[in-house]
């Protein structure tokens, strides 16, 4: 991993030496490029993440308060976490899946939906299974 003044490569930090609150998503530009991510992403986890801001009525400064993380994230990582540009650490998807009181695995499989009704009444009622497309 390569270093650049003082943070790790693919990584964001909001000021020097204070720990990181996402990972870099790199947009994919073309085949050769698929061979540099380390491990496959969710391709809908911004999608739902924004969902359930959305659903509950909140600010993205309210997602901020509602998490419980206030000390440790400002209004924007929402914003960057519901636009793909940051995937979130797992502290946080693990607040996001609390907050919504649905299970992580939720979130983080494209193949399951939320639920009808957010927060859920129980964790994970009301998920379907989404068609595989093969």
């Amino acid at each position: 991993m390569g270093v650049a003044k003082g943070k790790p490569r693919g990584l964001l930090a909001t000021k020097q030496g204070e720990d990181m609150l996402g990972t870099y998503v790199p947009k994919i530009k073309g085949r050769g490029d698929e061979s540099k991510q380390k491990r496959k992403r969710p391709t809908r986890l911004a999608e739902k993440l924004s969902e359930i801001r959305a659903r509950l009525g909140l600010s993205q400064g309210d997602m901020v308060r509602r998490l419980g993380l206030e000390d440790e994230l400002e209004r924007d990582y929402i914003s960057k976490y519901e636009r793909g540009i940051l995937e979130p650490p797992l502290h946080v998807l693990c607040a996001y899946a609390d907050v919504a009181n649905v299970f992580l695995d939720v979130l983080a499989r494209d193949y399951l939906d939320l639920p009808d009704k957010l927060p859920s009444a129980k964790r994970h009622e009301g998920v379907k299974r989404r068609q595989s497309k093969s």
